[in-house]
């Protein structure tokens, strides 16, 4: 809820049944409209490491060098004054930028990057001085307590701020008359916002909301705070547990919603100028919640731009008009599911041709040169496509047929081959890499045959497996790995037979 400053340490000693609202100094009276504001500086303090601000967003800061200024970086500032027009972060709506400036002071302005509330207390953070200000203290250039100063709205981010804000209550406001509560909401730095429901909204709920919401913005209806002191009966559940002896903020939109907020609105919807709810709604993980995305005022008329701007470009792309990009793209759909069918049927084709050349390419390899038909059938063959992956290598060894009631070993790779002659040994070479696959008739025979494939080419391939061996190549290979691959299957074969 809104931050208060107490003018007076006396009216808070003061019986709470004797105070009144205009014992307070209330942000939201004072950052609700204006743009500037005369007031007082009450504290200056250099930002220590373990500050940190009222929200999750506030991060405790990492200690630097800039802590002591000494080389010449930008120092964090605590600045607190007895009125401002700058909101602090709250209730979902991010804090306002703005400036400060000494009166009758050549002492220079200093930019407000964030405010954030600590208890009851408005704290302004600012970065100063910079590398060529001259001085390493505020102290030094007359910010202390006592000074007189004006303080400057960055109007565009606040007046964004309230459209985004009052939107979204009265998206909440339609919403809840189907019923579906709001359960969060988050005003982004730009682009869409998002709205959490506990049910998620049909298109035609979520068609009625917007118009209907359109409709309530034309109207004009008024908006409304409503300021209360806080007592045991007017405490909403959502206020912060740190925030004490202040007061309640309603912002009332007139006939449709009441609701306690600490944010910023304007006094009439027609501020708002027009909402648009993107379509389509998300499951969000966690507790259930249905999100949708909106944008009102100025940010519909950003997104409009955006996302014309995208079409566009598709259809740069694609070579047609922004508004025949659906058309084009759903020919392009078609025919890329046709293309994929024809090459799903070549890939299988492919498969077939080249498990029958890896049968041509059999040999037997028997123990010690000798013969009797005993021994292992070896086999190779390499693909030199970049795009031969291994799962393609996989389909080839479903449609190979072993040998029957004999012992086996083959290897499938792919990959581009370097016109060195050089062998790859452990040094990858530079260039596309590939991939391996080798499997056989037995799991003792694969095994053996990968030891000699990891001795052999080191650190060029990285794989494994069982039964099956697969692994990928790091750089191209080179005319000479084929050989190694040769003399792997011949030692393998020999060892085994």
């Amino acid at each position: 809820m809104a931050a208060v400053t107490v003018l007076s340490p006396d009216i808070l000693s003061a019986p709470s049944a004797l105070r009144t609202p205009a014992d307070y100094v209330t942000f939201p009276l004072d950052y609700q409209h204006p743009v500037k504001r005369f007031t007082t500086i009450t504290r200056v303090e250099k930002r220590a490491p373990e500050s940190g601000g009222g929200g999750k967003k506030n991060k405790k800061p990492k200690p630097s060098a800039a802590e002591s200024g000494s080389d010449g970086t930008a120092i964090e500032w605590e600045l607190e004054f007895e009125d401002t027009v700058l909101f602090p972060e709250g209730g979902g709506q991010p804090c306002d930028y703005g400036t400060a400036k000494l009166l009758n002071h050549d002492s220079p302005e200093i930019k407000i990057t964030n405010v954030f509330r600590r208890n009851l207390d408005a704290i302004h953070i600012t970065s100063f001085p910079s590398a060529d200000a001259g001085a390493t203290d505020l102290a030094s250039l007359g910010w202390v307590p006592g000074q007189k100063v004006i303080l400057q709205l960055d109007w565009a981010r606040r007046r964004d701020h309230m459209q985004q804000h009052t939107g979204q209550h009265l998206l909440s406001a339609l919403f809840d008359q189907f019923p579906n509560d709001t359960l969060g909401w988050s005003l982004t730095s730009s682009g869409p916002c998002y709205l959490d429901l506990a049910k998620c909204p049909s298109p035609a709920q979520i068609e009625q909301v917007q118009r209907r919401a359109n409709e309530i913005i034309a109207e004009g209806r008024r908006v409304r705070v409503e300021v209360k002191l806080e007592s045991a009966r007017e405490r909403p559940e959502t206020m912060p547990v740190d925030y004490r002896d202040g007061v309640v903020r309603y912002v009332h939109l007139h006939e449709l919603d009441i609701n306690p907020c600490c944010g910023t609105h304007h006094h009439s919807l027609a501020f708002l100028n027009t909402i648009f709810i993107f379509p389509g709604t998300q499951l969000m993980s966690g507790p259930p919640r249905h999100r949708l995305t909106f944008a009102v005022g100025d940010r519909v008329l950003s997104s409009l731009s955006a996302h014309h701007a995208a079409l566009k470009d598709a259809g740069g792309q694609i070579g047609c008009a922004a508004l025949d990009v659906p058309e084009r793209v759903e020919g392009l759909i078609r025919g890329k599911k046709d293309a994929q069918r024809r090459e799903k049927v070549l890939r299988a084709e492919a498969a077939r041709a080249l498990a029958a050349d890896l049968s041509k390419s059999l040999s037997l390899k028997e123990s010690g040169g000798g013969g009797g038909g005993a021994g292992v059938w070896v086999g190779r063959i390499h693909r030199e496509e970049e795009s031969t992956d291994v799962e393609f290598l996989g389909e080839v060894l479903r449609c190979f047929v072993p040998p029957a009631d004999s012992e086996w070993l083959v290897i499938l790779s792919s990959g581009p081959i370097s016109s060195s002659s050089s062998s790859s040994s452990a040094t990858p070479s530079s260039g596309p890499g590939g991939c391996l696959v080798m499997a056989g008739s037995s799991d003792a025979l694969v095994k053996r045959a990968g030891e000699l494939l990891k001795a052999k080419l080191g650190g060029k391939l990285k794989g494994g497996g069982k039964g099956r061996w697969q692994g990928k190549v790091s750089g191209a290979w080179v005319k000479g790995d084929g050989g190694l691959l040769d003399g792997i299957l011949d030692e393998a074969g020999r060892g085994q037979a």
